[in-house]
């Protein structure tokens, strides 16, 4: 699926142009003020597919277009309500033909002010049920509560699923550690209870999950799908059991060969087992936790392995300011690790809100795209492609900076010319409009105004 437009503040911005590839992965950076829309675009594209109403009737007349997308050839507008609560995806407003979108959202981001829909876990069985199209990789557990362990959980289940996280040594070797992992899980109930019994197990099961009890209604049904995943893993208890100052843990390596992995996320997802702790060999073979890791390798490594036990064909992946923590070094190759590490998928459409320049500086020429929400316009990448952090403050994001170079390349080369030729092109007289607009941020101190300053009163001399 690509996300071809968004509206935002009633403009329609366009996220790619018409070279995007309809086969491969596209990128599309989100640069613009704050306050601008890029969080909010985020969350509209979220909404729009995760809440599409499937019901076969005509579009409300209050809900207005907020995006068009391409789904398997097809042009589709995605119309909301003003809450974007409910949405419908149709070819046209009056159309009533239901389109049944199978697409998977991923929402990233590090950030606690994020604006990302949280799915609500106070049923979890429910919860289970609704996230399988939808993933919230971020420090939420509700609207109004922060908490890491979601994140930590996540890496979990990303790891055990997707064994190509491993893989990728180039990640692992830019955060210095090894792709070895161990995993410590813990059990709201006694690991050695009920796996020969039955009704022992519904016992407990009952006295320690309370709410999930409350639920399942007491379902039969249900609580012999959880007995059955107590026993998938039984072996496993047995063979990595450990018990520190009369805690009761399981730990191992995913390394490790017949993991019962279905019945771990299962009970991960059910809040029956939680994952307490993960660690990492670095690359002096020393075991390090990931709570001992810099905010910088915890985001990459939570951000980037997370997307991985989610990601699919056809995805759409919306991350916002990831290079918060990030060292400069891991800023400038963020995108270049981005694109290496999911290559293998296809038709993906991953969305990035930032503030960074240096994000910007390693995009790829291929299907990468610059929108600007302040200008409306979505660039192709080679415009600011291996460009200077400088050129970036300044052509993408509009501010320049004290003593900006990039500038004071400009002022130069038109003070040259005008002291060479005593006259400006219509090339040149843009460019002088356009230092003319971000002189204005300038203090009077600037060496770069300063210059700027003689350059306009050279150019009203010789322009009389």
């Amino acid at each position: 699926m690509i996300i071809r437009s968004v509206k935002i503040n009633r403009k329609e911005l366009s996220l790619v142009d018409e070279s995007y590839s309809k086969e491969r992965n596209n990128y599309t950076i989100l640069v613009g003020s704050n306050g601008t829309g890029k969080s909010r675009m985020l969350r509209r594209i979220v909404n729009g597919i995760r809440n599409n109403n499937l019901s076969y009737k005509t579009v409300p007349i209050k809900y207005g277009k907020h995006a068009e997308i391409e789904y398997e050839g097809d042009v589709l507008s995605i119309y909301s309500s003003s809450s974007e609560t409910n949405s419908y995806i149709r070819t046209e407003k009056s159309d009533m033909d239901a389109k049944n979108i199978d697409c998977n959202v991923i929402a990233v981001t590090t950030t606690p002010f994020d604006k990302f829909p949280v799915p609500s876990r106070a049923n979890r069985l429910r919860w289970i049920e609704e996230s399988e199209n939808y993933k919230y990789i971020g420090l939420k557990v509700s609207k109004n509560s922060l908490n890491e362990s979601n994140l930590v959980d996540l890496l979990a289940k990303s790891m055990m699923t997707s064994s190509k996280i491993f893989e990728n040594k180039k990640l692992f070797s830019l955060l210095g550690l090894t792709p070895e992992c161990i995993v410590n899980f813990k059990s709201k109930m006694s690991l050695f209870c009920g796996f020969d019994s039955y009704s022992e197990f519904c016992k407990e099961f009952k006295q320690k999950n309370v709410s999930l009890y409350h639920y399942s209604d007491g379902d039969n049904n249900f609580l012999r799908e959880v007995y059955s995943a107590y026993q998938d893993y039984s072996d496993l208890i047995k063979d990595t059991y450990y018990r520190p100052n009369g805690a009761e843990f399981i730990g191992f390596s995913l390394s490790s060969h017949n993991l019962p992995v279905s019945s771990l996320i299962y009970l991960i997802d059910l809040g029956v087992v939680s994952v307490q702790k993960v660690s990492f060999l670095d690359s002096d073979s020393k075991l390090i936790s990931l709570s001992d890791l810099s905010s910088g390798q915890k985001c990459m490594i939570l951000t980037l392995l997370n997307i991985s036990g989610a990601i699919r064909d056809g995805s759409i992946i919306c991350i916002d300011e990831p290079e918060l923590s990030l060292h400069p070094k891991w800023q400038m190759r963020y995108m270049k690790v981005l694109i290496e590490f999911f290559k293998d998928f296809k038709k993906c459409h991953f969305i990035i809100a930032t503030h960074s320049p240096l994000i910007i500086s390693e995009l790829s020429s291929e299907n990468c795209f610059v929108l600007n929400i302040d200008e409306g316009v979505s660039k192709k990448s080679t415009d600011y492609q291996h460009m200077s952090s400088d050129f970036q403050l300044v052509e993408v994001f509009g501010m320049a900076g004290n003593n900006n170079e990039y500038l004071n390349r400009i002022v130069v080369t038109l003070l040259s010319k005008l002291s060479r030729y005593g006259s400006l092109d219509k090339d040149d007289q843009k460019k002088l409009k356009k230092l003319r607009d971000v002189s204005e941020q300038l203090d009077e101190q600037d060496d770069v105004k300063v210059l700027i300053n003689l350059l306009f009163e050279s150019w009203k001399k010789v322009s009389k």
